[in-house]
């Protein structure tokens, strides 16, 4: 398979370094087979580009067992790299995805609510940047560069918060969040939480409209095979209700062949929510 063959090409080209974001880890780790390589010369491992889930670094040494892990946030208008956040060499498994640290020599960031307005440790909102490695404009897009850099800060249109620690914790992307009634989800909070379940290959979680909620949380699931799917789904159910809100916990859970993703290997939002439709369209047919 693909990730077998991908697995032994870093030993014979003696790599020393990988950078991926979780999902490709977790394709990688999931679906190969065979004899495992030796891949002690991976002396460092990148992850970045979705919540990095807590229990995903145990996997990660698994495979490279010689390197140490870093949690790194970025963009491309930032040069790209904005934070980063070093594991401990031997990083326990944690509920909550791992910061993304704070922010490299020469960049600024702060947390601003949908006014501008600075919030509090602890609190989500937007990541506003600034610093030497900025750009300076978009290229022939002065509305977007207008819309996007305002008194000299960045606004990536990502949601996280500062935690006690003063790391950056990265939340997911605004464009995302919907809304459960009253309360504001982020698919990729979701996401990090059910990913942790062993028997779950892939998830992407999106929302169905609802009468009197506005929206609900929908969780669509690749999963592993010779387990029931009802028993799978009373786990997710269970770890998300001990670990969010109410809101946040999925209305329904439903099996998938694949998540839809763009080509670069993130989830496709969009594909998410035709597959949901799609769901709903043939729920009502029946």
């Amino acid at each position: 398979m693909f990730p077998g063959k991908l697995l032994a090409e870093m030993a014979a080209q003696k790599l020393t370094g990988v950078s991926a974001n979780p999902t490709a880890f977790r394709l990688i780790f999931d679906r190969s087979s065979g004899a495992r390589p030796d891949l002690s010369g991976i002396r460092y491992v990148i992850c970045g580009g979705q919540p990095f889930d807590g229990a995903l670094a145990g996997d990660i040494l698994d495979f490279f067992p010689k390197a140490r892990i870093t949690s790194m946030y970025g963009c491309t208008e930032n040069s790209p790299r904005i934070s980063h956040y070093w594991l401990p060499e031997n990083p326990a498994s944690r509920i909550t995805p791992w910061p993304v640290g704070k922010p490299i020599s020469g960049t600024e960031i702060k947390l601003a609510d949908s006014n501008g307005k600075e919030v509090p440790i602890g609190k989500t909102g937007e990541i506003l940047v600034r610093g030497a490695s900025l750009m300076s404009r978009y290229w022939r897009a002065p509305d977007l560069t207008e819309s996007r850099l305002v008194d000299g800060w960045f606004h990536t249109r990502d949601s996280g918060f500062i935690d006690t620690d003063g790391n950056l914790n990265y939340a997911g992307r605004l464009d995302n969040v919907f809304s459960v009634g009253h309360e504001k989800v982020s698919p990729e909070e979701v996401e990090a939480i059910i990913e942790r379940i062993s028997d779950v290959i892939e998830v992407a979680v999106g929302a169905r409209r609802e009468r009197l909620r506005l929206y609900v949380p929908v969780a669509l699931l690749v999963t592993k095979k010779g387990r029931p799917f009802n028993e799978i789904v009373s786990d997710v159910k269970k770890l998300c209700k001990a670990s969010l809100s109410a809101p946040k916990v999925p209305h329904e859970v439903i099996p998938v062949a694949s998540i839809p993703r763009t080509a670069y290997g993130k989830i496709d939002r969009q594909g998410v929510k035709a597959l949901i439709a799609g769901q709903a369209h043939e729920a009502r047919k029946g």
